[in-house]
């Protein structure tokens, strides 16, 4: 008897192990300059296509936009090319997140990726003030809960009030802050990401042409119990590698029997991975026991 207990044990822990599988969230760093034209915007078709090629071989959960997606704000055709674009995830069964940068308009933004194209899926959480430019998206990975809250281009006080009310009231839920611009010391930064225990990334483009570094970022923060952050920040939009206008992606593939976060780094024009240090890197973060 007590052997077939012991086995029936051991049978529990390995698929309670087994059970938790890879799973990946996708970003789509600045994409305006490739907005501009019906040719170059095939790029960012290529770009998402990447994810729902492999949504099933990467299990694919989330997709969050950086911001800057179009260049000339109010654009109808620059929009049009983009939406075309993002369609591919809507109709591939993929939830994601639109994002306004500073090339973007809130009245373009909410024309051309309304709430109401959002607010029937089992991801959507709400938003301020009925806009999409401040929302946020609730996910289950694994048996992890996750909270995604997409912030607008420099976010005055009211919006972050209502950030930091969303992840105050869902405490248990794993948060993820993404926005255009997130640098150290910044706001979005002091003022919701270390004030917040529950938040243990954040995603945002937009500085490739203005800081030297440019490109690639990783850093981290503390939040007030201690708790280790990861901020990322991507933005190929420059092109001075491949001269392609930024058709390059990231994704995080998230290792819940290893415990870390993994990043890769795709550029779609050349269909190779970057595998320097700050394009394919790992890091900790506590899933499984």
């Amino acid at each position: 008897m007590k052997k077939v207990n012991v086995l029936i044990i051991g049978l529990l822990l390995f698929f309670h192990v087994s059970s938790f599988a890879d799973f990946t969230i996708g970003v789509i760093p600045d994409t305006q300059f490739m907005s501009e034209s019906d040719k170059e915007a095939k790029k960012i078709t290529k770009m998402i296509k990447y994810f729902v090629d492999n949504k099933e071989a990467l299990n694919v959960v989330f997709i969050a936009s950086l911001g800057d997606m179009t260049q000339h704000k109010n654009s109808d055709s620059e929009w049009q090319r983009v939406k075309f674009a993002y369609q591919q995830l809507a109709d591939a069964g993929i939830a994601y997140a639109p994002s306004q940068g500073n090339h973007d308009a809130t009245k373009s933004i909410n024309k051309w990726f309304p709430v109401s194209d959002f607010e029937k899926s089992p991801t959507w959480g709400g938003s301020f003030n009925n806009k999409i430019e401040n929302a946020f998206y609730e996910f289950t990975a694994e048996g992890m809960e996750f909270l995604l809250l997409q912030a607008q281009w420099e976010g005055d006080q009211a919006v972050k009030n209502w950030a930091n009310g969303i992840f105050n009231a869902n405490p248990s839920k794993r948060g993820i802050f993404v926005a255009h611009l997130i640098d150290q010391g910044t706001p979005y930064e002091t003022d919701i990401i270390t004030q917040n225990n529950n938040i243990f990334m954040s995603l945002s483009g937009h500085r490739d042409k203005i800081i030297k570094k440019g490109r690639e970022e990783y850093w981290t923060t503390k939040s007030a119990n201690g708790s280790i952050q990861h901020n990322v920040m991507t933005d190929y939009q420059a092109g001075n590698i491949y001269k392609d206008k930024g058709a390059t992606i990231r994704r995080y593939t998230f290792k819940p029997q290893k415990n870390e976060i993994c990043a890769f780094t795709w550029n779609t024009t050349h269909e190779i991975f970057e595998t320097d240090a700050n394009s394919q890197f790992c890091m900790p973060y506590k899933m499984s026991e």
